[in-house]
């Protein structure tokens, strides 16, 4: 009766109290919310040993006492924390610093309390509730935090986040190792933990970056740079976040992986193609960058893919053939439109639409021609058959396009050079005959 007195009156006075002077973890608030937190620990660890010797409904406080004790730890400590915040960090990002302190500190509570619930066998479900609300926090104030000073990937919006992402691993670490030792529910939690510490990190990063290039980037190209540093961004998270996947056996994650992947790859062609880069040069500007980041996590992912073939699905190991596909056909997107732009503003052409034309020809021709020599060495028929139907594509835009509307200084190059390319794809057809008949 006496330690539940004692309970609400730190509750309802004590931490209500302004303490002065006021020192962090030092001062008369702490103090007496850090007694009643070792009177409730003291008295849940005697009843516990002293079980047989008490009533029934005595033996069940234990649990509520710890449960008592730790909530306290958490408020009085999280007040102080604010506290000192409030007094000792810079005006201008003083909510950003609070908050930060809080996920911070929530954070680490939150693993330490699991370890030692693990450790013991007790039910770890207060420490899950604490990371819980550690995460929700994360996502409802800190994330729409402004940091003042703001820094890339050192602000105190970032280390907020990368704190709960940090725990949230943790904590996914520690239950996956001690599975037998926890219920049903929280054995199944490892992998909704690593999709949310994933998650998480992906968001606050992608923020931190967004804003750093709005601040930094030219202000005549500031959108696409951003933009294109988002796709970057992506596309390297999501190769690396499959390549561990592959290495771990991770499902969850490979589906997180290519489910970024795919936003990435999607977010390219309807947002950054059609994104105007200044300033502008043929083949380096940001809206190829993103394109090039494009291809290359598409061409990474099929390689990854097919080189761990036994330990993906049928569905994903199906996911090669459109892979690649995909990665052929932005980098012949993205080029070409960067050719056509470069042609369009060029000063060393009379007649730019020809010179855009004929770019078009020339680079579709040797395309094919890269393409349907990879195919045959790789002897992969899906990459020679799209080369063959580029070529296709090539060959009837010179005879229907080039020969009525161009130039003709443009006609014969683009004739030529069509010519040419014919000639070595038979050549090659011819040299490679059994190759082609062996794949």
């Amino acid at each position: 009766m006496l330690l539940a007195l004692a309970i609400g009156k730190v509750l309802l006075l004590d931490l209500l109290a302004d303490p002065q002077p006021f020192s962090l973890l030092l001062n008369t608030r702490l103090l007496a919310g850090a007694a009643v937190v070792a009177a409730s620990s003291i008295a849940a660890w005697l009843l516990a040993r002293w079980r047989h010797a008490v009533a029934e409904w005595e033996a069940d406080l234990p649990a509520a006492l710890v449960v008592v004790a730790n909530t306290l730890a958490v408020v009085f400590v999280s007040l102080d924390l604010w506290q000192h915040l409030d007094l000792e960090a810079d005006p201008a990002g003083r909510a950003s610093t609070q908050h930060c302190g809080l996920s911070v500190f929530w954070s680490i509570y939150a693993v330490t309390a699991l370890a030692v619930a693990l450790l013991r066998r007790n039910a770890p479900l207060r420490a899950l509730v604490l990371l819980a609300l550690a995460i929700g926090k994360v996502l409802l104030l800190d994330l729409l935090a402004d940091p003042q000073p703001f820094s890339l990937l050192l602000n105190t919006r970032l280390l907020a986040g990368a704190a709960v992402v940090a725990a949230s691993s943790i904590a996914a670490w520690l239950l996956a190792r001690r599975r037998e030792d926890v219920s049903q529910w929280e054995a199944d939690l490892p992998a909704a933990l690593v999709l949310v510490a994933n998650t998480l990190a992906l968001l606050f990063v992608s923020l931190d970056l967004w804003q750093h290039l709005d601040l930094e980037a030219n202000p005549a190209g500031r959108a696409s740079t951003q933009q294109c540093g988002l796709s970057v961004f992506w596309s390297i998270y999501a190769v690396a976040a499959l390549a561990v996947a592959l290495l771990r056996r991770n499902a969850s994650l490979r589906v997180f992986s290519l489910a970024l992947l795919a936003l990435a790859i999607g977010k390219v062609p309807f947002v950054d193609l059609l994104a105007d880069p200044q300033p502008f040069q043929l083949l380096l500007n940001t809206r190829l960058l993103a394109g090039a980041a494009a291809v290359v996590a598409a061409s990474a992912a099929a390689y990854l893919i097919r080189s761990a073939r036994d330990a993906v699905s049928k569905e994903e190991a199906g996911l090669v053939g459109p892979l690649v596909l995909v990665a052929n056909l932005f980098a012949l997107v993205f080029i070409s439109v960067d050719l056509w732009q470069h042609f369009g503003v060029s000063p060393l052409h009379a007649d730019r639409q020809s010179a855009q034309q004929l770019s078009l020809s020339i680079f579709w021709s040797v395309y094919a021609l890269g393409g349907l020599s990879a195919g045959i060495w790789r002897r992969n028929r899906p990459v020679r058959l799209f080369a063959m139907g580029l070529l296709y594509l090539a060959i009837g835009k010179v005879f229907i396009f080039d020969l009525s509307f161009l130039e003709p200084p443009y006609r014969i190059v683009s004739f030529f050079g069509l010519g040419v390319v014919l000639l070595v794809v038979s050549l090659l057809y011819t040299r490679f005959e059994e190759r082609l008949k062996q794949s």
